[in-house]
């Protein structure tokens, strides 16, 4: 029998979170719910410590990771609520290993909004990582480092619509790939988009609203109701019918095709 390896400790400290700063290089914008953590840390306090990195000098420590919990920490304590010292977990890296600490963990309380994510790859990129690099490093496919990067090209305006749930951003990235170097076109088609699917009742534009139907018209659709009248149906009338109620549901004319 193999002797177990001893447990490595770490040191956990205990940080008064007016010692806490955030730095500048956040990627994290949309920081959601915070009065349903700041509630759950309230009642159950800190279970995960947040990761800080020590100012040199100082007894203060940059906020690396744990952003959402820190600001709920701060409406506790602007409410009054003593939370007494909170746990931080000592970070090493530099700026760089930083950004990408909050991209690979910023899965774990809630994920990072898909903006949050391109921004994240593209400053990488200008830091002088190649796309294989990001990809190993963040725990990403390739391919989808490349849709981040597309996205990170978005005008401001498109990525607030992103933000604001009003379109996907995978749509966004399909309209950017039809006109790469047309910004103007860009923001036509995608406000276009939005403001069909609002005239339609839906409240976001997806991939699924952008695909085509072939609607049949007001006149094939009396034709179709004068056929189910019949008491009697020809072979031909029961293959239009086949091809009729094909033609509400399919999504390709190729499909349509193979019923000729």
């Amino acid at each position: 029998m193999n002797t177990p390896n001893k447990t490595k400790k770490t040191d956990i400290m205990l940080v008064d979170p007016k010692n806490i700063v955030i730095v500048g290089d956040n990627i994290r914008q949309d920081l959601g719910d915070i009065e349903q953590l700041a509630s759950s840390i309230a009642e159950v306090g800190i279970q995960i410590p947040l990761k800080g990195k020590k100012v040199r000098g100082e007894d203060k420590f940059e906020l690396v990771d744990g952003h959402r919990r820190f600001t709920a920490i701060q409406l506790l304590l602007s409410r009054g609520v003593d939370i007494g010292f909170i746990p931080v977990s000592p970070y090493l890296g530099n700026s760089e290993d930083r950004l990408i600490t909050m991209l690979a963990t910023g899965v774990g309380q809630k994920e990072l909004t898909p903006v949050e994510q391109a921004d994240g790859v593209k400053k990488l990129l200008s830091f002088g990582y190649n796309t294989d690099e990001i990809a190993k490093k963040i725990g990403k496919s390739l391919p989808h480092i490349y849709h981040l990067l597309k996205l990170s090209e978005a005008p401001r305006s498109i990525k607030k619509l992103i933000a604001d749930g009003k379109v996907s951003a995978n749509v966004v990235v399909e309209i950017i790939r039809e006109f790469p170097d047309d910004e103007e076109k860009q923001i036509e088609k995608i406000k276009g988009l939005v403001e069909v699917a609002t005239e339609r009742g839906k409240t976001k534009v997806t991939k699924s609203t952008t695909e085509k139907k072939y609607v049949p018209s007001k006149a094939l659709k009396s034709l179709v109701d004068r056929i189910n009248n019949q008491d009697e149906k020809t072979e031909k009338m029961e293959w239009f019918l086949t091809v009729y109620e094909k033609m509400q549901t399919t999504k390709s004319i190729e499909e349509l095709v193979e019923l000729f």
